[in-house]
């Protein structure tokens, strides 16, 4: 019988938290769903782990990469491979709220959503998620139905994520991730999503426990994400400028608005990080010599006129100026809002 609901799970060495995630699906209140566990060559006892799942409850299926790949392209072979009406993504180191599908679905049955988003709860790291669903069934929600309404209300600079959401499966028919773009690869596959986007809701109900871990690339200060940061820039400018079905005014809007957010966010960071007297002279420089070619990426995006009409204070716009002639330091602290940003 074909489930309801495919739920995908990419994984890569992380058995420590694997058990807690399978365990908080195979709980699910609603029962009509398949769980992928596509494994990307994991060195680690995962394999073992999913195999034992797939063995007592013929709900999940074990997908195994044929080479490491990355986390985009696993979950483009999961959306290949699953079956269900509906689609969520959920990270292998995560967990879902034990009445998750039952809610998202219900909300999404009801008004014909082509994508629910539900609330997500941080955790730490040692948490283990609840067999029973806390505080009972939630179907209250809000509703949207254009994408520049979807977008502001469901992808705020800490929102524009793919796990916690349940999509409908003939939405992300021709979607594809960039499988070179790791972290921020829901980024910009999430802004470029929205426009398909005809009818949304946002649930008022827990759907995701999002696990902190002193692990994740986002938390590793040794890693230049600037790469990745400039792919997603340069993809969103790209797609402003060639959507083939065209984009309206006020979503245009939206997306200059989100990346500016999003490379301000990014310069502060490291801004802070090269303050920082935990790190290292040469990492220092490093850091410098990444924010650089980020300067000259801004550089091309004010050109293309990714700053134009979007809401900025003076003092932000001259900091941008400063930033992209190479006055990192002194461009970035202008960038500094209320609160530090």
């Amino acid at each position: 019988m074909k489930p309801n609901v495919s739920v995908i799970v990419p994984n890569y060495n992380n058995s420590k938290y694997l058990s807690a995630c399978l365990d908080s699906v195979a709980s699910q209140s609603h029962k009509s769903f398949e769980c992928l566990v596509i494994d990307d060559c994991s060195k680690d006892d995962s394999e073992k782990i999913i195999k034992a799942y797939v063995k007592r409850d013929k709900r999940f299926r074990f997908i195994k990469m044929p080479k490491n790949s990355g986390v985009g392209a696993v979950r483009n072979f999961g959306m290949d491979k699953a079956r269900g009406e509906y689609l969520f993504f959920l990270d292998s180191d995560d967990a879902m709220a034990p009445a998750a599908l039952e809610n998202l679905l219900r909300v999404a049955e009801s008004i014909g959503a082509d994508l629910v988003s539900g609330k997500f709860q941080k955790v730490p790291e040692n948490f283990r998620p609840p067999a029973l669903a806390v505080g009972g069934l939630n179907f209250s929600f809000e509703y949207f139905e254009k994408p520049h309404q979807v977008g502001d209300f469901l992808c705020g600079i800490d929102l524009v994520v793919v796990w916690g959401k349940l999509y409908r499966a003939e939405l992300l028919k021709k979607m594809r991730f960039r499988a070179d773009i790791y972290p921020y690869e829901d980024v910009e596959f999430m802004m470029r999503l929205y426009p398909k986007v005809k009818i949304a809701a946002a649930s008022a109900a827990l759907a995701l426990y999002y696990r902190q871990s002193d692990n994740s690339v986002i938390n590793d200060k040794n890693r230049d994400i600037s790469g990745d940061v400039i792919k997603v820039g340069s993809s969103l400018v790209d797609f402003m400028a060639t959507c083939p079905d065209g984009l309206s005014v006020d979503y245009i809007l939206l997306l200059k608005e989100y990346c500016y957010e999003f490379l301000r966010r990014y310069i502060l960071r490291t801004i802070n990080l090269i303050n920082s007297s935990e790190i290292s002279t040469s990492y220092r420089k490093q850091l410098k010599l990444q924010l650089l070619d980020v300067a000259e990426f801004i550089v091309a995006a004010r050109r293309v006129g990714l700053f134009r009409d979007i809401k900025m204070k003076l003092r932000e716009r001259i900091g941008v100026t400063l930033f992209s002639m190479g006055f990192v330091m002194i461009g970035a602290a202008m960038l500094k809002r209320n609160g530090g940003g």
